[in-house]
């Protein structure tokens, strides 16, 4: 309803004072402003809460994700410290047993060693126990041959005695027995070297034997000088090992203290900053709340006679409203569509789409009934951003062209240019489908991207079809 422009006392008396009707439009009209000032600062103090707010949830986050880490980092410097520990104890227990080895390999080495030097005393002897044997296997030989040539001398002897015939018996006896000595001898040296022969064989296996004993006792001698090496390495190797594992237990027990002394300051913290959340949002709900309120108080002082800058927003929206409502009643006079469908709250998803769009059952209708208004509603002023319709629930089924583009494959470009076919429930939205009064002026902070959020006015009024409510026309202007 807009001020009335002409009234019997709109003249100022001769008393230079202003008529009582005029006082009080005057007065309403100084109430509006000031509701829909105490408004618009009441979105911006919301607005400020709402991301001071929203900074402490996002702050709040991190620092239980920091105590989160500060707890693993608790957890495995305890495993970590747990750890060094077992590899000191590890290093000293690997130290004793190398050391305890060293002096194994260390006494086994010098048996070793005292072995080679025996088994390479026995090849000496060996070699001049082999000489004296070469030695003897001639004499043997000289025997062999001196008594073959006694016994010739022998054969010899015999002959002669027989031509002597009696007087040669004598000789015949004494050639008899140098002929048997010789043939003694003879059996004796042959079996000497018989024996002689088997000791050489044996005595030259056992020299073999010994030669490949002293190479294997140089291999282990060897052998066992790498091993002292290697088992001197590991000793050191151990002693390093030792010396990294205690360092590393005093690191980790550092950290483990600092990490002790800031996790109950970090707890403190997150438990403030809980607390002042908690504050911010009662804060929050209370701005909401003077939002409201300031939005009661402008519509009741509009509806008591007061005006307000913002009246002819108020008055063409209340004017589209009542010709969409006609149009609505009419397509279900016209049999178009049953008031069912028109009503109905079952939204078919668009594939694809990203933010979701969906389809109801009315959304061609509307298309085809909604935007002519809602365009000619843009040429109204240069302050108007879009007009649109939405339902009980805030589903906007058609919207003005410009933003109701074709979706790509930005979600974010789709955000802001493919309005149309989607529910928004947010407060401004949800109040505007379901208000009832004859018209609802809302200010709230529209964000631009980026950060940047704009104050914002909506106007919306009722739409009704066949005396039942459907939804709200919505204006939004700077």
């Amino acid at each position: 309803m807009s001020a009335p422009q002409n009234h019997p006392f709109s003249a100022v008396d001769p008393a230079g004072k202003q008529p009582p009707l005029l006082a009080a439009s005057i007065e309403l009209d100084a109430v509006v402003a000031a509701a829909a000032k105490v408004g618009h600062s009441s979105v911006e103090i919301g607005g400020f809460l709402d991301d001071l707010g929203e900074n402490a949830k996002q702050e709040q986050a991190l620092l239980t994700t920091i105590d989160r880490g500060l707890s693993r980092v608790m957890d495995e410097t305890r495993q970590m410290l747990t750890a060094s520990l077992t590899v000191q104890d590890a290093a000293v227990q690997t130290q004793r047993s190398v050391s305890g080895s060293v002096a194994t390999m260390q006494t086994a080495g010098e048996q070793t060693n005292r072995i080679a030097n025996w088994v390479s005393g026995v090849h000496g002897w060996m070699a001049d126990f082999m000489s004296s044997f070469a030695a003897t296997e001639k004499d043997l030989i000289l025997i062999t041959h001196i008594a073959r040539e006694v016994n010739i001398l022998a054969l010899n002897a015999r002959i002669e005695a027989a031509r002597a015939g009696p007087s040669g018996a004598g000789f015949s006896v004494i050639a008899e027995a140098i002929g048997k000595l010789a043939r003694d001898t003879a059996g004796a040296a042959n079996s000497i070297a018989q024996s002689i022969a088997r000791v050489k064989d044996d005595a030259t296996a056992f020299a073999g034997s010994a030669t490949s004993i002293v190479e294997d006792a140089s291999r282990v001698i060897a052998g066992s000088q790498d091993v002292d090496r290697a088992l001197a390495d590991i000793m050191q190797g151990m002693t390093t090992l030792d010396s990294v594992a205690t360092a590393i237990t005093s690191a980790t027990q550092r950290v483990q203290d600092a990490v002790s002394t800031f996790a109950p300051d970090i707890k403190k913290l997150e438990g403030t900053l809980r607390q002042r959340g908690a504050e911010i949002a009662l804060l929050s709900e209370r701005s909401v709340d003077l939002i409201d309120t300031s939005e009661e108080m402008v519509k009741k002082t509009i509806g008591l006679g007061g005006s307000s800058t913002e009246q002819r927003f108020i008055d063409q929206v209340r004017r589209d409203a009542d010709t969409l409502s006609q149009a609505l009643e009419q397509a279900v006079a016209d049999g178009k569509i049953t008031s069912e469908a028109l009503f109905s709250t079952s939204y078919r998803p668009i594939p694809g789409t990203n933010p979701p769009q969906v389809m109801a059952p009315f959304t061609s209708l509307t298309d085809q009934l909604f935007t002519p208004v809602q365009e000619a509603a843009l040429d109204l002023s240069s302050r108007v951003i879009f007009c649109a319709a939405v339902n009980r629930e805030g589903y906007l089924p058609t919207h003005n062209r410009k933003f109701s583009q074709p979706q790509g494959d930005d979600p974010v470009w789709n955000a802001a240019n493919c309005r149309n076919r989607r529910i928004f429930a947010d407060r401004v939205g949800l109040k505007a489908g379901q208000n009832r009064a004859p018209f609802l002026l809302q200010v709230y902070r529209r964000d631009m991207g980026g950060g940047q959020y704009r104050i914002m006015m909506d106007v919306s009024a009722p739409i009704t079809v066949l005396g039942q409510h459907w939804g709200g026309l919505r204006l939004a202007f700077t």
